[in-house]
């Protein structure tokens, strides 16, 4: 059975109930096209896979390492590249010569300090609103 489509949306009916719309991408502008996103400002993280072919250059793999440190094994290092993991974030860049913050900008501040994460970071804020003045009650359910 051969469909042609003779505008932007088609409709065929195969049953009297059951109707399918298909769209033509072929018309012009019938479609909007994407534009590629531009680089933001912030940098990415690497993606685990440069973390281990980062390591595998310098000689080591995630199993090595957790021996260097004298761990059971490599997974407290597999688990740095999705959770925030300071101590074998810092081991990780220091095995490969560079600064965490380089591996991880985003857990880390412009001037190489920590961020704050999980409650931490939620307490702080609550905290920084308070000492400036706007405890945020106005939009709360403790405003009465």
């Amino acid at each position: 059975m051969k469909f042609y489509l003779s505008a932007t949306l088609t409709r065929i009916r195969f049953h009297p109930i059951l109707y399918i719309t298909l769209a033509s991408k072929h018309v012009a502008g019938s479609m909007k096209e994407k534009k590629p996103k531009k680089a933001g400002l912030v940098a990415q993280d690497w993606h685990p896979a440069d973390i281990v072919a980062a390591l595998h250059k310098a000689g080591y793999t995630l199993e090595k390492l957790g021996e260097k440190y004298n761990l059971k094994s490599g997974q407290t290092f597999s688990k740095a590249m999705r959770y925030s993991f300071p101590s074998a974030e810092q081991r990780i860049a220091e095995v490969l010569g560079i600064h965490p913050k380089t591996i991880w900008p985003s857990r880390y501040n412009l001037d190489g300090s920590r961020k704050l994460q999980g409650f931490r970071a939620i307490e702080s804020t609550r905290r920084s609103r308070r000492v400036n003045g706007n405890s945020g009650a106005e939009n709360h359910h403790e405003a009465a």
